[in-house]
């Protein structure tokens, strides 16, 4: 079952350790979880979305953006902790 959500970049949902590992990486490191969690699943969008929190890393911007979208991953595998890594 895919999970779908309407918003302009949907984050991927993950299991529950992958999830939470990618969210300690994006509070250390702005963007490397995204980017994994989008090579992970194959979305571009999700890469793009990766390296623009990087790059703005140093306006404060891409490191709070970053902590929210790893949030919400965590988020997502709390709500569906079955949900395979790649969604059909």
């Amino acid at each position: 079952m895919a999970i779908t959500r309407k918003t302009f970049i949907d984050p991927p949902v993950l299991r529950k350790p992958l999830a939470f590992v990618l969210l300690v990486i994006n509070v250390f490191v702005p963007g490397l979880g995204t980017v994994i969690a989008g090579f992970l699943t194959c979305k571009l969008k999700s890469i793009f979305t990766g390296i623009l929190q990087l790059v703005t890393t140093s306006l404060v911007v891409g490191w709070v953006w970053s902590v929210m979208w790893g949030w919400e991953l965590w988020t997502l595998a709390r709500r569906h902790p079955f949900t395979p890594l790649l969604d059909p």
